[in-house]
């Protein structure tokens, strides 16, 4: 019987062919039909992955059987209280979790919900680019992988029976490299929809329980998502991927691309600044703020303050623009391309302030650094001289000097843990665990002892 805890709950990594008596609070973190390909649209059977409070994950069936009886019983994302189940070997060639046994239900399983909120949503063991592009071959086990989207590419598949698939094809970088990723069918629009509600340059994508295979044309490795199986997270909040994104920053502020803040070369003709005055309504932050709409306007404002910095990642076009769009792809309008390269950027929200009120606004390190800071008490200046014939020109309260991201702000210390793990070292603490060792500093152990899972 495994080795019960504090709260009187067993632990799932010690379940094994002659544990049956266990008492376990688990969340369901994925579950998904298996079809019965002899009868179309119907399940052959139920999987699921369940997780402790350790983050210790096993595999679990829902025979065909009994699907009525506990299918609409245990739900996705839910945490229950189960015993009395049958445990079996973990066989197969796709193998969603590294357990060397799989729970099966039987007509005396016992599932009682909790609301424990403490055991993790999600439990991801996210692997790295390195670990990825190692594989010789066809990985059995379904791992988690994490990166920053680069190029995507959507495609239509057609087969000699007249079927058409749907694909995205896209990579996924981390500090140093990038791998292909592919999702098929469902799974291509779940990503284009996620996809489309970031406004921020490429996001942070997670696929969990995906496979890593070798592609027959080329010979590379490539990670496959599974139907009805992977998970795609897109920027999510957890303590992964925030270690990740922190890891990306200590990279990029590294990386001789980029030189912050960096003045201009050659300045604006000063005709050009009233041409360009001439060209574009003057608008109050009040008429703004009342009558938003969209548009290129003129504000004669104070900046008040640099309210956040956001080092990140852009798609930037050849002719030096950021791409705007994500039609299925990013698209940069103006130039026509969708092939892009990443390149390191800082978004600033600063407050402006004028007589009529405030209001935020977001830039690109590119124009701040470009911005000309107006002196008040200069004299004859025609650009001042046009705000006052309007009425919306006073003393500025404040000047913000262009050198603030090297302020505090600017130099705001980044926690950056560990993110990633190897599919080795998860092998080895459930294989471990299995078939335990007489001594932790067991000489024969070839891997030492293993960190704890993030």
């Amino acid at each position: 019987m495994a080795i019960e805890g504090e709260e009187g709950f067993d632990d799932i990594i010690s379940i094994n062919h002659s544990s049956t008596e266990g008492r376990f609070e688990i969340r369901v973190v994925r579950k998904w039909g298996v079809l019965d390909y002899s009868r179309l649209g119907v399940f052959e059977s139920v999987e699921m992955v369940l997780m402790d409070k350790h983050s210790h994950k096993i595999q679990a069936n829902i025979p065909n059987d009994l699907l009525s009886v506990f299918d609409a019983q245990v739900q996705e994302g839910r945490v229950y209280v189960i015993s009395d189940f049958t445990v079996r070997l973990n066989a197969g060639h796709s193998l969603s979790t590294y357990h060397r046994y799989v729970l099966f239900f039987n007509e005396n399983t016992n599932v009682v919900p909790s609301d424990n909120h403490m055991i993790p949503t999600y439990g991801l063991c996210l692997i790295g680019a390195d670990n990825v592009l190692e594989k010789k071959e066809n990985f059995k086990y379904l791992v988690d992988v994490v990166g920053v989207v680069s190029t995507v590419q959507h495609d239509k598949n057609f087969y000699s029976d007249r079927r058409v698939t749907r694909s995205v094809t896209f990579s996924l970088n981390d500090q140093r490299k990038s791998f292909l990723c592919e999702l098929p069918g469902e799974l291509d629009e779940e990503f284009k929809a996620k996809i489309k509600c970031c406004t921020d340059g490429p996001p942070i994508v997670v696929l969990q329980f995906a496979r890593i295979v070798i592609s027959q044309g080329a010979g590379s490795v490539m990670v496959e998502g599974v139907e009805r199986v992977t998970k795609i997270l897109v920027n999510p909040n957890v303590a992964e991927v925030i270690n990740f994104r922190n890891g990306l920053l200590l990279y990029l502020g590294r990386s001789r691309n980029y030189g912050g803040l960096i003045r201009a070369k050659q300045r604006l003709r000063f005709s050009h600044n009233l041409d360009f005055i001439n060209d574009h309504p003057v608008k109050s932050i009040a008429e703004l703020n009342t009558d938003p709409q969209l548009g290129v306007f003129i504000v004669n404002a104070s900046m008040v303050d640099i309210v956040s910095l956001d080092p990140w990642w852009f798609p930037m076009c050849k002719c030096g623009e950021v791409f705007e769009d994500y039609i299925g792809g990013f698209h940069r309008t103006k130039c026509n391309l969708v092939q892009f390269k990443v390149v390191p950027k800082v978004k600033l929200t600063v407050e402006l302030e004028d007589e009529s009120g405030c209001a935020r606004i977001k830039v690109f390190d590119h124009l701040m650094a470009d911005l000309a800071v107006i002196d008040p008490d200069a004299r004859n200046l025609a650009i001042i001289d046009y705000f006052k014939e309007k009425g919306l020109y006073k003393t500025p309260s404040k000047v913000v000097e262009k050198t603030l991201l090297s302020d505090k702000k600017g130099k705001k210390t980044i926690n950056c843990l560990p993110f990633t793990t190897t599919t080795s070292d998860m092998v080895d603490q459930y294989f471990y665990a299995a078939f335990p060792l007489p001594s932790q500093h067991d000489p024969g152990s070839s891997s030492g002892l293993k960190r704890q899972r993030i």
